[in-house]
């Protein structure tokens, strides 16, 4: 019997020291970017690109800056933020101190807005003569 409650007693102590978003949703997210026109250039911060449309993995935890180009069309930027999500009052009213702790630290129960990010890009104007 003693070796059930050992069991048992571990578990929740496993559980308890994780935080509930970090489990369910993770500390990363999938991003999508579309434009219109298709085919523009994005950048991101930290380096990643990639040409529209297109899915890249950011972490939920930062604040994020696209800039985005296409020949043709007025050079423009946007800015991902990192804002906190629904989870974070869970893990509160839950009495998830800990998990609070761990989501807050990991980025875990933030998400990226806009999601996913869709751009009308803006054509340059024609030179007059």
């Amino acid at each position: 019997m003693n070796k059930k409650v050992a069991v048992l007693a571990t578990a929740m102590l496993a559980a308890s020291l994780g935080g509930c978003a970090t489990v369910l949703n993770g500390t990363s997210t999938d991003y999508t970017t579309t434009t219109t026109p298709d085919g523009a250039s994005v950048k991101f911060t930290g380096g990643q690109t990639c040409t529209t449309p297109c899915s890249l993995e950011f972490k939920r935890k930062s604040d994020i800056r696209a800039d985005i180009t296409l020949a043709g069309y007025k050079p423009t930027y946007v800015l991902i933020q990192s804002k906190l999500g629904g989870s974070a009052f869970g893990n509160i009213l839950l009495g998830g101190g800990v998990g609070a702790i761990v989501d807050g630290s990991n980025g875990a129960s933030n998400r990226l807005y806009p999601r996913p990010l869709i751009v009308r890009l803006a054509p340059e104007c024609p030179t007059r003569n």
